[in-house]
């Protein structure tokens, strides 16, 4: 806490410091859509984050988990078990799992419509005009399910001039990239965009443990074509459609499974004979063996169009959201990780959703606003899982159940989901100083599940064994969410909120028995929280500040239990319950002219206050796991950073630095190496802007940090049961993934004034 505390008392002391007030500039006022119409960040009741391009670009960062750093309490980890994927969590809640029958706990919007899957979360940041981070339960001010908050990315609109935005970066592991953005009127109110990026890497981007060789290519691409029209005063219509591709190569990720796992008990003598647990430093984790082990390969199309109308009419400001997203999913992966043919998955995925909602507003007085609307959304995807050489070395020796070499499992599983749900809020301004405001939703959520798993055992005449789990699910839950704040004056606002979220419940589209298919619950937040925002000497220093309690209910594991005959098998069901405390400090501050100066902190208590399940080796007993740490809770998340701007010739250069350091988290509580050790990071960047130009070195991750940033664990029942000297063991696989090494390169941005 200490050099936190000389950082912020730092930027504190260079603000007093500052020369004249007349020739010193101020701090931007963001605005944020977040509630019920566009206002000022600063006097919105709650805990809002808002990101800016030029933000993003002044330390060349182009991904969503690039804005982890600077929203607090916020992490985004990239998953490479699911393309584009990505694992985000706010205050302490979020999941690594990739299941699409999962819900995420943070929600993820794109102008408004909401990506149902971790599948295309990890969305490019080229052509947007801000972020909106929402801290806390969101539950009825967004339609969408999220139990801790909610990211929205907003796009620009045709500008209805011509006017063209080109981008073009080189950098190390063979990393190209190119984005176009161009803009033109076609007719009076009707006009266009077009925008396009292009990413290559080559190749040495995350190092294979077992072939001791970087190596990673990817190939992707994203084009969108925007079309919009202001009809006089009548209404206006904005239409996007998307276009993304991937397809990319990965090297296995490093298995870390413990001895006694079932991936190191049936290896050992064969090519894994190091198998243990990691210790969150991949270069100890080398394994001395000879053996090359197959790649990851992943492909991923997508088809996006979202549909917006706003009209006014009987006084209330109208606006029609409609959106469709379709994907399809191809990938074989080594889920083992190893260089035993153990455990290889094909896959093919598809999924598709339709989401419409409509919002009507209106500021009735100059005293008294509401918003009610309803939010429609069905989602639907269809799986089929094929695993083939599972054991092909191991012969039939000590596996049954039909488990035996050269097994083919089969896995297909579908859903239908529809969700509705109708909306209601007010704000009332009780006089200059005091507005509170009261949220309601009612939401329900209807699912229909189909899953079949099967084993076939090649070369024999055994019948396969197949398993049908059909399974409805109906989750029906009000959300209620209210504030109260106080404007202090006309740069201060303290404020006091209560907001709730939820998850709906559902089914594991990973079982493999009707035992284990059993549906699970919904999941139910509660949160209080209490906050100052504050502008300071003219402006020129921000000082936002939040403290928070959460009550998480129900919360869904995953965990090993005996079911049926006596079988270990994976389970997801609500057997826990979370108390989350954190506070939040936000400074900004320009203390001098061209020189903007920036501290971001969150501390995060979290702790299990009730966690229990089955204890396997005793029929009938409770294991009490509360002792455990939640995932995706470090106590410390820092960020600071630095930018000056000088004027040199007939030009502007502008330096930018950032530090980051995070500490301890865990992301599979029941391991307990799954702990992302602490570590910190700077990016640099310098840059000249002369003209319609714009030249930019970067160096991200300048010191090469080196860490292992996210954990899964993988009980995979397919795989089961195994008898070891005659006592049944799970069948665990814990795989995990590096950080992003050091990337430096050159960005040319051109930006031709017509």
């Amino acid at each position: 806490m200490r050099p936190i505390t000389s950082i912020a008392l730092a930027i504190t002391w260079i603000s007093l410091s500052a020369v004249a007030e007349e020739e010193l500039q101020k701090l931007d006022e963001l605005t944020s859509k977040i509630r019920f119409e566009e206002e000022q960040v600063q006097w919105v009741p709650h805990s809002v984050t808002v990101l800016t391009k030029e933000e993003m670009e002044s330390s060349y960062r182009s991904d969503l988990e690039d804005i982890e750093s600077r929203v607090p309490g916020l992490i985004v980890d990239r998953m490479n078990t699911t393309p584009r994927g990505a694992a985000i969590a706010i205050r302490g809640l979020g999941s690594n799992n990739a299941a699409k029958s999962f819900d995420p706990a943070v929600a993820v919007n794109i102008d408004g419509v909401y990506v149902g899957t971790h599948t295309g979360r990890l969305q490019v940041l080229f052509d947007f005009d801000k972020i909106e981070v929402a801290r806390g339960p969101q539950g009825t001010l967004d339609g969408d399910p999220n139990l801790s908050g909610s990211i929205h990315i907003e796009r620009t609109r045709p500008t209805g001039e011509f006017d063209v935005d080109l981008r073009a970066s080189v950098g190390t592991h063979k990393r190209r990239q190119t984005d176009v953005v161009v803009n033109f009127p076609i007719v009076d109110g009707l006009n266009a965009k077009i925008a396009g990026h292009l990413r290559d890497r080559g190749g040495d981007y995350m190092k294979n443990v077992f072939s001791e060789r970087d190596e990673n290519t990817e190939d992707y691409s994203l084009f969108s074509t925007t079309i919009s029209w202001d009809f006089r005063d009548l209404f206006s219509l904005t239409y996007t459609y998307d276009s993304e591709n991937s397809d990319e190569t990965t090297p296995a990720l490093l298995n870390i499974s413990a001895p006694t796992d079932l991936l190191c008990t049936t290896t050992r003598s064969l090519q894994f004979p190091n198998c243990r647990r990691g210790v969150g430093n991949p270069e100890l984790d080398s394994l001395n063996t000879t053996a090359q082990n197959f790649s990851n390969d992943r492909q991923f199309d997508g088809d996006y169009h979202t549909l917006r109308v706003d009209f006014s009419v009987a006084g209330h400001d109208v606006t029609s959201i409609t959106g469709h997203r379709k994907t399809d999913e191809q990938s074989a992966l080594d889920l083992d990780a190893s260089n035993a043919d153990f455990y290889h998955v094909n896959q093919a995925q598809k999924y598709k959703q339709f989401s419409q909602e409509f919002r009507l507003s209106r500021e009735y007085s100059e005293n008294l606003s509401y918003q009610f609307g309803a939010y429609f959304l069905n989602t639907e995807y269809d799986i089929f899982q094929q695993e083939l050489d599972i054991l092909k070395q191991l012969g039939d020796a000590g596996f049954t159940e039909g488990h035996a070499a050269n097994e083919i499992q089969e896995l297909t599983s579908s859903q239908d989901s529809d969700l509705q749900s109708i909306f209601a809020g007010v704000n009332y301004v009780i006089n200059d100083q005091w507005i509170a405001d009261a949220s309601a939703r009612w939401t329900e959520v209807d699912r229909d599940f189909k899953h079949s798993p099967s084993r076939i055992r090649l070369g024999s005449v055994v019948s396969p064994l197949r398993t049908f789990i059909v399974g409805e699910e109906t989750t029906k839950q009000m959300l209620l969410s209210g504030g109260l704040s106080y404007k202090v004056d006309d740069e201060a606002l303290i404020y006091m909120r209560y907001s709730e979220g939820f998850l709906p419940g559902g089914f594991d589209e990973n079982a493999m028995s009707a035992a284990a298919g059993n549906s699970y619950g919904a999941e139910t937040t509660r949160s209080a929280e209490i906050g100052l925002k504050s502008d300071w000497w003219s402006d020129r220093l921000r000082v936002n500040f939040a403290y928070y309690r959460t009550e998480l209910d129900n919360k869904v594991e995953r965990f090993d239990a005996v079911v049926d005959s006596g079988r270990i098998e994976s389970i997801l069901d609500n057997v826990s319950q979370v108390e989350i405390a954190g506070w939040e400090l936000e400074v900004e501050s320009i203390p001098i002219d061209n020189l903007q100066l920036r501290l971001i902190y969150s501390h995060i208590n979290e702790d299990y206050d009730k966690y229990s399940i089955p204890a396997l080796t005793t029929p009938g007993g409770i294991l009490s796991l509360s002792s455990l740490t939640p995932a995706y809770a470090p106590d410390d998340n820092l960020f600071v950073s630095a930018l000056y701007s000088l004027p040199i010739g007939p030009g502007t250069m502008r330096t930018y630095a950032g530090y980051r350091l995070l500490s301890d988290y865990q992301t599979y509580p029941l391991l307990p190496e799954g702990e992302v050790k602490n570590w910190t990071s700077w990016d640099l960047s310098i840059s000249y802007e002369w003209k319609d130009w714009v030249f930019r070195l970067f160096s991200n991750n300048v010191k090469n940090k080196e860490f292992i940033q996210n954990i899964q664990q993988i009980t995979q029942t397919a795989i089961l049961p195994v008898n070891a000297g005659g006592t049944s063991v799970p069948a665990l696989i814990t795989l995990t993934e590096y950080n992003q090494p050091r990337y430096t390169g050159l960005e040319i941005i051109y930006t031709p004034d017509f």
